[in-house]
């Protein structure tokens, strides 16, 4: 997905930056600060001020990141439907999400839906507290099950008495 992003607006990333975007958890700035933050240690990075992606009708980058994952998605389901895994094709699904902070205004949040509809997507979740998870959401599952597995990890080190 990187990659079709470098394409498209000519960030010239390294493979180095390319690696450092695989390992982020979140990327929430304009592409002209994209170099910058990913030249920001994984480890260092949350403690990055990051601006957001802007989604105005007039540079809506939003809209140019949906598209990248929209296609990337896409190729690998037909890698395998191609590849005849059938229970991997059913199993791969796309799901949005879609972290805002709480004082987002609602021309910003005009500008992620426009976003979604330039590029037919309409199923998405918004993720506006990054502390808590609304209950039931996808992040809310993974941090439960994250949550669980390291409580079992901890029981099973514990000394037995």
């Amino acid at each position: 997905m990187i990659d079709k992003i470098d394409a498209r607006r000519n960030l010239g990333l390294t493979n180095q930056e390319k690696n450092n975007f695989a390992a982020s958890t979140l990327v929430g700035v304009p592409f002209d600060q994209l170099k910058t933050l990913l030249d920001v240690p994984v480890a260092d990075r949350a403690k990055v001020k990051q601006a957001g992606i802007p989604t105005d009708s007039t540079n809506n980058q939003l809209a140019d990141w949906i598209n990248a994952v929209k296609t990337t998605f896409l190729e690998r389901q037909a890698e395998l439907q191609t590849a005849g895994d059938q229970k991997a094709f059913d199993d791969f699904q796309m799901l949005y999400m879609i972290k805002g902070d709480n004082d987002a205004k609602y021309p910003q949040f005009d500008g992620v839906i426009e976003a979604m509809r330039r590029n037919d997507q309409y199923s998405f979740k918004l993720v506006t507290d990054p502390e808590e998870a609304p209950t039931g959401s996808e992040l809310y599952r993974v941090r439960e099950i994250r949550k669980a597995s390291a409580e079992r990890k901890a029981a099973a080190a514990a000394p037995s008495k």
